[in-house]
Formats: C-alpha cells, structure tokens, sequence
C-alpha cells in the first residue's frame, strides 16, 4: 500500500487479466512455505511493478479471504515514495494508476480481499490521508 501525500496509490488490473478493470494495490504473489512473504521481496516486487523507488513504512494487516475456487492470504505493508522520487509509474502489470483518496477507493471496484485491506486501512490509519503526512 504506497502512501504519498495523504493519497494512496492503485493500479487498475489489464482486461485480460483474472478480474480485469478491478483496482488493486501492486504488490507481489508467493506460493505457500516459498520464504519470499518479507517486506523486503514485496518492496522490490512493487518497485518492478511500478518502477517507484518505495521504503518501507510498516506492517498494516493479513487478511485472508475465500473466493468461489480458492483462497488467499494478503499481507499488506504500508510503504512511502521516497523523496526525489516521480510520482508516475512504468506500468507493467495494469492498465491505468490513480492515486486515491478514501471516498475515490469507496467508489472503485476492487477483489474482496483488497476492499477489505482498504476498510482495515481506513479504520487503523486514517493519519495517513492527511496531506502532509507519508
């Protein structure tokens, strides 16, 4: 979840890609017991997504969620754009970025396990939508 300027940054998914046009946060996939689950593989997974140059902020939350045919676990770490940084990414894997407020991520369809990132964010940071504050 990239925070920048009391924003927070979402790619929309390719049409052709499994729920494609819903909104997501980038980040990376890992298989069960592979060891790639640290902040550090996700930063650098984000940073080839995105091409933005990201630190790490903290750890936000695990959520896991079933859908019809399988089901995931998402860990979602908070991390800012550092500074110096462009704030407009080389999309590898989405069609189109946009960075958000709450009430615009309110209204963008997302996978359930990402809206329910979204909510715990909202809930346990709201700090982070104010301007000035990474």
């Amino acid at each position: 979840v990239i925070v920048h300027g009391g924003k927070i940054y979402m790619q929309k998914r390719k049409s052709t890609a499994v729920w494609g046009g819903l909104w997501e946060f980038p980040g990376g996939e890992t298989e069960v017991g592979s060891g790639k689950d640290s902040a550090l593989d996700l930063l650098m997974e984000v940073e080839k997504e995105t091409g933005l140059d990201v630190s790490d902020d903290c750890f936000l939350v695990q959520v896991s969620h079933q859908y019809t045919h399988h089901k995931i676990t998402l860990n979602a770490y908070t991390c800012i754009v550092k500074n110096g940084t462009a704030l407009q990414p080389n999309l590898t894997n989405a069609s189109t970025y946009r960075w958000m407020t709450p009430v615009e991520m309110d209204g963008s369809p997302c996978p359930s396990g990402i809206r329910k990132v979204i909510e715990h964010l909202k809930k346990t940071r709201p700090e982070i939508f104010i301007k000035n504050i990474a």
